[in-house]
């Protein structure tokens, strides 16, 4: 099943009130994957418009204080991921997909610079699969605070610059095509003419 931006689901997702997903985290689980949307208890629109409002401001620093609902999902969604059974049906779509929908639906730049999870699920396998449907979502967005969450998360995830690119060269550049890598020097050079201001704490 694909859900809204591309990304093939094939885990099932249990609800869950934020409430219990933030015990569990806090306890030894069960650590059942649970889709962002799925989360019971949070206000989504009342996220995304102090996300916005905060990241907008010239005085801010990121969002997405330790104690957020968003900053607890994330912690649970990693926690799924690190202690995933040796044969989880977890994949790399419901992390990614989870990801953009806490970046997008709720305008929360964790997953950007907080939410590794499991790392080895991105691979070159998959990179440029999962680069392109980044790509389709940013492209579809027009504001510039969720733009920059896709930027960053992709910078992040890919190293593609700064200290984490390797003498300038993005991770899984030997399997990334033409395409991919236009897209990376297009979103590094739109995170440059970036009228955003603030900090990063």
């Amino acid at each position: 099943m694909k859900n809204e931006y591309g990304f093939l689901f094939a885990t099932p997702s249990t609800r869950i009130s934020i409430e219990e997903l933030v015990a569990r985290d806090e306890g030894a689980g069960p650590f059942v994957w649970v889709r962002p949307q799925d989360v019971i208890g949070i206000d989504a629109s009342k996220i995304l418009a102090g996300n916005l409002k905060s990241r907008k401001s010239l005085n801010s620093y990121f969002d997405d204080e330790d104690i957020s609902p968003e900053a607890s999902v994330c912690s649970y969604l990693e926690s799924c991921v690190r202690h995933r059974p040796e044969h989880s049906e977890i994949t790399v779509d419901d992390v990614v997909g989870a990801c953009v929908y806490i970046m997008v639906k709720w305008g929360s730049s964790l997953p950007a610079h907080g939410f590794y999870g499991d790392l080895d699920l991105l691979s070159s396998g998959n990179a440029s699969r999962i680069l392109k449907i980044l790509r389709a979502v940013y492209d579809g967005l027009s504001n510039e605070v969720l733009r920059q969450n896709i930027r960053y998360f992709v910078g992040e995830h890919y190293q593609t610059n700064g200290v984490w690119a390797l003498n300038g060269v993005p991770r899984f550049s030997d399997v990334l095509d033409s395409e991919d890598l236009e897209c990376i020097s297009k979103m590094n050079l739109d995170e440059i003419n970036s009228n955003l201001n603030f900090r990063d704490g």
